[in-house]
């Protein structure tokens, strides 16, 4: 049985980053309605970052645990002047972020098989010493460089971008044609904050939160919500299976 048949799903990804998501809601019949909760600033290029960024084949690996990672650090790269014209190891957490490293034409080395910070840690061949640079956003989670550092690792995060909640976000939901949903999906921490942080002002009503790991229901239920849905694996793919056999 297909539950998600006529379901209502609320997307809550960026602007330009839902539509694969919402097109293969669409092709199971459900209804997807996206509001962005959350957008992306690039930081501004310090002396500090171009630094960085020059003396690449100072580390020993180059961690990203985002696209929007990868996708802020080549903005950067190529406006700064580089030592060398080579890249350090790569490690991602996730298939979406190596596939992201793979159009820019490179391989990673290390993709744990669980899509979280800590197999992250646990997949890296870190000894006393190993140089790790971690390319994240502002809000990333701490849980990984204090592990790295357990281990012995001299880690320096590179702060690219920051995570917001979209200034036009009342005006993208009167723009809705409905506030009552059946799903609503959260696939990171910043939209659990966010979508906890405006859903009553929205005026949003529901049947079930699915969330795409346990830090993102973790962070929901932070802030109150009760959340009904986490799959297994940590994939859009999973989030949507785990949808259509709940309860």
């Amino acid at each position: 049985m297909n539950k998600l048949a006529s379901a209502h799903v609320l997307v809550t990804r960026a602007k330009g980053q839902g539509g694969a998501f919402a097109k293969k809601l669409d092709s199971l019949g459900a209804t997807a309605h996206h509001l962005p909760l959350i957008a992306f600033t690039q930081t501004p290029a310090t002396d500090e970052l171009k630094e960085t960024l020059h003396h690449l084949d100072q580390f020993d690996w180059l961690v990203f645990t985002s696209v929007n990672g990868v996708h802020h650090f080549f903005s950067h790269l190529q406006h700064c002047d580089r030592k060398s014209s080579t890249l350090p190891k790569l490690a991602a957490v996730g298939k979406r972020t190596a596939a992201s490293l793979k159009t820019y034409g490179f391989e990673v080395s290390v993709t744990p098989n669980e899509f979280v910070a800590e197999s992250l840690a646990e997949a890296l061949d870190v000894k006393e010493g190993t140089r790790i640079l971690l390319a994240r956003g502002k809000l990333g989670r701490k849980a990984l460089p204090q592990l790295l550092k357990e281990r012995g690792a001299a880690v320096k995060e590179l702060l690219l971008y920051d995570t917001v909640l979209p200034a036009t976000v009342e005006e993208d939901f009167a723009a809705l044609d409905r506030k009552t949903f059946d799903y609503v999906t959260l696939t990171s921490s910043s939209t659990a904050r966010n979508f906890a942080n405006v859903q009553q002002k929205l005026d949003i009503s529901w049947r079930y939160i699915a969330c795409i790991g346990p830090v993102t229901a973790k962070t929901a239920e932070n802030y109150g919500l009760k959340v009904d849905i986490v799959p297994i694996r940590y994939t859009t793919n999973d989030l949507i299976q785990a949808m259509q056999t709940y309860p």
